[in-house]
């Protein structure tokens, strides 16, 4: 359970279901997090219940400038950096034919261009250490099989499959691994507004459940289990992987009628 004692990471999307799972099970763990959001409130109020072990970084994951000063958190506040969970999303729930082109950039700034900046700033320090670190991307169930009303954020998540392979096989020459995760429905608020704001809130939760074999959707305990799973030394020979955490809905021949 200690397994991470000394080491340090970022985990964007901080303060929401999956990134606050996964920063409570790395600091349980023994790691020191830096925690990076854009709600204030809820980020600090985050780093305060870890104490010591967790810093703040209040910013916009889709702000160029956010990756390297995340990367120079790590450093100034713990003084190395190991892992990094970019976990930040959004999405735009419009028809292709009625989304702007500011709310398309918008949805790949947060969801791809962070990830990316992030990860570029955490390569360069680890090649600076010569470390061998890890990067966990969390991308969605929706770069394999989505739904109408995604382009944006289903084209982001898709390309963050194709980030993880080339930065996987960039960095493995120097003992670096980049994977993703691809959540299912999970228990989200992005999910719970998602749901409290359509025509028939129960009808859709229940959909949302429908899309899992295993009839729920899943808690972002679950979803964090896998991250630092791939994280963790344990997973020191797998690079490159996508992980489906999604109740079986990749496997399932009803992904289609429980999208529809």
């Amino acid at each position: 359970m200690r397994s991470f004692e000394g080491r340090v990471a970022i985990i964007t999307g901080a303060a929401g279901g999956i990134g606050r799972a996964v920063g409570a099970a790395l600091v349980q763990r023994g790691a020191q997090v830096v925690l990076v959001d854009v709600d204030r409130d809820a980020v600090e109020q985050m780093a305060a219940e870890h104490g010591g072990a967790a810093v703040a970084l209040v910013a916009d994951a889709g702000n160029p400038a956010t990756a390297e000063d995340a990367v120079e958190q790590a450093r100034s506040r713990f003084g190395r950096l190991d892992f990094v969970h970019a976990n930040a999303g959004i999405g735009v729930d419009k028809r292709a034919v009625d989304l702007t082109a500011a709310e398309w950039q918008r949805v790949l700034d947060v969801n791809l261009t962070g990830p990316f900046l992030l990860a570029r700033a955490a390569l360069r320090e680890f090649e600076r250490r010569n470390h061998a670190g890890s990067i966990v991307f969390t991308s969605s169930t929706h770069a394999a099989v989505t739904s109408p009303a995604t382009a944006a954020y289903a084209s982001s998540k898709a390309a963050l499959l194709g980030l993880t392979r080339t930065l996987a096989l960039e960095g493995a020459s120097t003992g670096i691994r980049v994977n993703a995760v691809l959540p299912g429905a999970t228990a989200t608020a992005m999910v719970e507004n998602f749901i409290v704001a359509s025509a028939n809130p129960d009808a859709v939760r229940e959909q949302f459940a429908r899309t899992s074999p295993l009839g729920r959707l899943a808690e972002p305990r679950e979803i964090a289990a896998a991250v630092v799973f791939l994280l963790s030394d344990d997973a020191s020979f797998v690079t490159g992987t996508s992980l489906a955490v999604d109740g079986g809905l990749l496997a399932s021949m009803a992904t289609a009628v429980a999208y529809d």
